[in-house]
């Protein structure tokens, strides 16, 4: 059958939404005026004058400039409250940007989630003598953490923590390596319009990745991200990236199965590649 390309898309912006609607976009906190820092704020008592959209803003806003501490102490408390979004971006910080954060918070997360997840995560990363067993001790965890913020907001239909998950479970990052249940949910957020799931659930379907090759159904997907790809000004899954793809897929089927995913694809995104 040859060979389709296996290099997957993942983007390093911070979103709350879905990724081909567009990433989030903030103006960086301003801070400096010695009155303390925004998560002081939050924590001095004005958690209640803010409701959850501004304090997710809030904590974008720190996270993109480069405040990841003060990002995590605002965010966090609403994690913890059940808040999908909320507990999204903690995954992403520690996905992204956990070796900003102190020693202390990731030893307590880690504490935290084993205390209540079925799954321990190594929180003793600082105990090794050995430099390079700590750094991996630490990334081990930090990834694990990622993963169980990424599922709680995932169970809670957030779209881009099930694309996270799925990520995660095709690389192995945080969790056991586990295709097929990438596939499945790479699946789940593609329905959604999310431009990265389409894009690698087309490559899992045309590799035969975590089931069965599928080129009829990968060339639906392929198109329906070749769409949202023209929709958007993502930097990475750029449309003439995601017709290369298409292109290689194209060759596997027949011309009448090209015509049906066509249309397909536009049923899909409302809008022809």
């Amino acid at each position: 059958t040859g060979h389709i390309e296996t290099g997957h898309a993942k983007t390093d912006d911070v979103s709350t939404g879905q990724a081909n609607k567009g990433q989030t976009k903030t103006n960086p906190a301003e801070s400096g005026d010695g009155k303390g820092t925004d998560a002081d704020a939050i924590d001095s008592g004005s958690t209640g004058a803010l409701n959850s959209a501004t304090i997710i803003t809030k904590g974008i806003s720190l996270f993109k400039a480069g405040k990841v501490g003060d990002a995590y102490a605002v965010l966090h408390p609403l994690a913890e409250a059940g808040n999908a979004g909320a507990q999204y971006l903690i995954g992403i910080i520690f996905a992204k940007a956990g070796t900003m954060l102190p020693d202390d918070v990731l030893q307590q997360a880690s504490e935290a989630i084993t205390a209540k997840a079925d799954t321990k995560i190594r929180a003793d990363h600082r105990t090794s003598n050995d430099a390079a067993q700590r750094d991996a001790d630490r990334q081990a965890a930090m990834a694990a953490l990622a993963h169980e913020y990424f599922k709680r907001a995932a169970q809670q239909g957030h779209i881009g923590a099930v694309f996270e998950l799925a990520f995660q479970f095709e690389r192995g990052i945080g969790t056991a390596p586990d295709m097929k249940r990438a596939r499945l949910l790479y699946k789940v957020a593609a329905r959604k319009n999310h431009l990265n799931a389409q894009y690698n659930l087309a490559i899992l379907l045309a590799a035969g990745n975590g089931g069965k090759a599928d080129f009829k159904q990968a060339y639906i997907w392929v198109l329906a991200a070749h769409s949202n790809a023209l929709k958007t000004s993502h930097t990475v899954l750029t449309p003439q990236r995601v017709s290369k793809l298409a292109q290689k897929i194209r060759t596997k089927i027949r011309y009448h199965d090209a015509v049906k995913a066509r249309r397909v694809a536009v049923h899909l995104t409302g809008f022809a590649a």
